[in-house]
């Protein structure tokens, strides 16, 4: 039960708020792509850190020109599956930015 009816709202002060909203939504998807970035660096340490080890034990077992093959495969599926997974994000969080969106507005 509401005690105070809402004030009636001049369209100046209409438009204001609602140019307001909809930038809040549409920038959804830059700071989810600004957070998915923070922990990059990290990532691609790890991923170089794993691959000078993995072509350290290849080179013990395998003759040199095999092992860097090996090595230069898996990092190139390491690069696709990083720019998959990045790719996505920004369509993932615009999607989520405009069904947040329908939902508050209709």
């Amino acid at each position: 039960m509401n005690l105070f009816p809402p004030r009636p709202v001049s369209p100046r002060v209409g438009a204001v708020h609602e140019m307001d909203e909809s930038v809040r939504t549409f920038a959804a998807p830059g700071a989810a792509v600004g957070a998915a970035l923070l922990p990059l660096p990290l990532i691609v340490a790890i991923d170089l850190w794993a691959l000078r080890a993995i072509h350290e034990a290849l080179r013990r077992l395998l003759p040199e020109p095999l092992g860097f093959y090996v090595i230069v495969d898996y990092a190139a599926v390491l690069a696709l599956l990083a720019a998959i997974t990045y790719g996505a994000i920004p369509l993932l969080a615009e999607r989520q930015a405009r069904s947040r969106h329908e939902a508050l507005h209709g």
